[in-house]
């Protein structure tokens, strides 16, 4: 079995060698990796391939077309029977592989918690923290990213724009038949940088939109979610626009819409 990582790179040099050494760094794991980087940019990547002969570096098809894009352009490079994702500014801890993949082997795909750190290195939530299995409903309970690992024919690839790692992360649930387990001993490490996107008044605007728009695909039945879970994955984006616009309606806050949930959520 073959793991392959894809990660997405845009103006990424200054944080993509912590997220390649925490690949490096993967402890009691003995699967072969290999690292798709997928460039967006006109970066030199060439540094990567020093942390392993498994690197492959994609150049881009153009500047900025998106993580979606850029993510499926990756997908398609890869050779793995199992595919993990990994943003460059992120992290994975430890045992992020070895407490996983066992879940991956019984039932196909597994998610992790994932626990936000400032820009000072400070965790600020773990979202989906306690809770053993993922459905559409912890979506809304945890507004935020989950990145899964699963067999290749369980991924969709991406859509384009906002948000788009939610809807690939809830299309992956429809194809597991509705939930997977949520690993809680091994986190994804997601970094917020001092210009997070997600503290961008325009982004909440955008991606409440995108938000919108994915309820009515849901609607019209456009989408591998099947039954009550395709209207459990409705209600929580339409959680996550209520707490968009709870923190649209604010001047500041620091951290940004990560800062804001932890602080107000009950």
């Amino acid at each position: 079995m073959l793991i392959s990582v894809i990660i997405p790179a845009f103006r990424a040099e200054k944080f993509l060698p912590r997220a390649l050494a925490s690949i490096a760094g993967q402890e009691n794991v003995n699967t072969p990796i290999e690292i798709i980087i997928a460039a967006d940019d006109a970066r030199d990547y060439q540094f990567a391939q020093s942390f392993s002969d498994r690197v492959k570096i994609i150049p881009p098809v153009g500047i900025g077309t998106g993580p979606g894009a850029t993510r499926n352009r990756g997908i398609n490079a890869s050779k793995g029977d199992v595919l993990a994702f990994l943003d460059a500014d992120d992290e994975w801890s430890p045992q992020y592989l070895a407490r996983l993949l066992p879940h991956l082997r019984r039932t196909g795909g597994a998610f992790a918690i994932t626990e936000v750190k400032t820009h000072q290195g400070e965790t600020l939530i773990t979202l989906g923290q306690g809770v053993r299995r993922i459905t559409p409903q912890v979506f809304g309970d945890w507004p935020g990213s989950f990145h899964p690992l699963i067999r290749r024919e369980f991924s969709p690839g991406f859509t384009d724009g906002a948000g788009q790692d939610v809807f690939h992360a809830l299309e992956v649930l429809g194809r597991l038949g509705g939930s997977a387990p949520l690993e809680n001993k091994a986190p994804y490490i997601l970094h917020l940088s001092e210009a997070s996107v997600t503290a961008n008044p325009a982004f909440t605007r955008r991606i409440d939109q995108r938000y919108k728009d994915q309820q009515y695909c849901y609607q019209l039945g456009c989408t591998d979610i099947k039954g009550m879970a395709r209207i459990r994955a409705s209600q929580a984006l339409h959680r996550r626009r209520k707490w968009n616009e709870l923190f649209g309606g604010i001047s500041f806050q620091e951290n940004g819409f990560y800062g804001f949930f932890a602080k107000n959520r009950k």
